[in-house]
C-alpha cells in the first residue's frame, strides 16, 4: 500500500479513557468501542465515531455521561473538541442514544431516562464535516447518582 493511500485511509484514531465514578451501591458497567472503519474525507452527519455500552445499571441509578474535551460544549451533549497537537483543529460531535436526553440538571453531557438494565450511547458527528488524517484523544466519563 502506498504511503499516500495509508495516510488517506485513516481518519483519526479515537483514544478513549474510561472514567467511572459509581459507588458500590450505585454500580454499572461500561465499555467504549471506537469505530474501526473511519476514513478521511467528507463525513456525513450522525456518523458513528464510537459506541459506549452500559450494562448492569442499578434500578435506583440516575446514569449520566459526558465528554471531557479540550474545547467547548455549546449545549449539553454537543461538543467542539479542540486538539492543539493535531492537524485537525476541531470537529463537532455529540452524544446520542435511545432514552438519553441532554442533562439539564448539570448542564453537561446526557442523562439516561428510564429504568433500563442496559443501554447504548453513541459518539456521533454533528453535521457534515471534512476530516483529515489526525489523532484525537477523547475521554468519556460516566456517573451513577442515586435517584431522589
Amino acid at each position: 500500500m502506498s504511503n499516500r493511500r495509508a495516510t488517506n485511509s485513516l481518519l483519526f484514531i479515537l483514544i478513549m479513557a474510561l472514567q467511572l465514578q459509581p459507588s458500590a451501591a450505585w454500580a454499572f458497567q461500561m465499555k467504549i468501542t471506537p469505530a474501526a472503519d473511519l476514513l478521511s474525507g467528507t463525513v456525513q452527519d450522525d456518523s458513528v465515531l464510537a459506541t459506549i455500552y452500559f450494562w448492569e445499571i442499578n434500578d435506583k441509578c440516575q446514569l449520566s455521561a459526558w465528554g471531557n474535551f479540550s474545547g467547548s460544549e455549546p449545549a449539553p451533549g454537543i461538543y467542539i473538541p479542540h486538539q492543539e497537537s493535531s492537524d485537525l483543529k476541531h470537529i463537532n460531535v455529540k452524544l446520542s442514544g435511545e432514552n438519553w436526553q441532554p442533562n439539564t440538571l448539570s448542564e453537561k453531557g446526557v442523562a439516561l431516562k428510564g429504568k433500563e438494565k442496559s443501554s447504548t450511547l453513541r459518539l456521533l458527528t454533528s453535521g457534515i464535516q471534512h476530516f483529515d488524517t489526525s489523532i484525537l484523544t477523547i475521554t468519556i466519563s460516566a456517573t451513577c447518582d442515586p435517584e431522589e
